[in-house]
C-alpha cells in the first residue's frame, strides 16, 4: 500500500493492513479496499477497528477456531478475551460455553463482561489463580479431614 500511514503486518496465514495512523483514514481504507479488490484468488476480509484482516477463504473464523481448540483439548468452557470487531464473533457464540470479556465498555459488544482497558488482564488472570489455588488447598484441608 503506497499512503502514508499504512502499516503492513504479516502474520503467516494472514495479513493486517493497518491504517490508524493514516492522515485520511477513510480515503486509506477506501485505497486499500480497491487494492484488495484485485488480488487473485480473493481473500477473505474482515474488517476491525482501523484494521483490515485477509485470509485465505478456507480460513477458520475466530470463533470457528475456539470450538475446534475447545474440541481438540477436550474443553468444555473457554474464557475468550477480545477488543475488536472480529471478536465478536465468538462473544456470539451460542452452541458452547465460552466466558466473553470485551476489552473497553462498548454497548455493541455480545460480551457478557468487560475490562476497562489491556492492562486489566493481568489482575484479572492472577484473581482467578488466586481463586483456583484457594480452592484447590480448600478441597486438599477437606481431603486430609477424612
Amino acid at each position: 500500500c503506497n499512503i502514508q500511514g499504512v502499516e503492513i503486518e504479516f502474520k503467516g496465514e494472514s495479513i493486517s493492513l493497518h491504517y490508524r495512523k493514516a492522515d485520511d483514514s477513510e480515503k486509506a481504507l477506501s485505497v486499500i479496499n480497491a487494492a484488495i479488490e484485485k488480488l487473485e484468488p480473493s481473500p477473505r476480509r474482515i474488517g476491525g477497528k482501523y484494521v483490515v484482516n485477509l485470509l485465505p477463504m478456507e480460513a477458520l473464523t475466530k470463533g470457528e477456531a475456539l470450538i475446534a481448540a475447545m474440541d481438540m483439548f477436550g474443553f468444555k468452557r473457554a474464557i475468550f478475551i477480545g477488543d475488536d470487531v472480529t471478536d465478536e464473533e465468538v462473544f456470539v457464540l451460542k452452541d458452547v460455553d465460552v466466558f466473553g470479556i470485551h476489552i473497553g465498555k462498548d454497548d455493541q459488544t455480545a460480551a457478557t463482561f468487560y475490562l476497562n482497558k489491556q492492562s486489566d488482564i493481568l489482575e484479572l488472570l492472577n484473581s482467578m489463580v488466586g481463586i483456583l489455588e484457594l480452592h484447590r488447598e480448600e478441597g486438599e484441608s477437606s481431603n486430609e479431614d477424612k
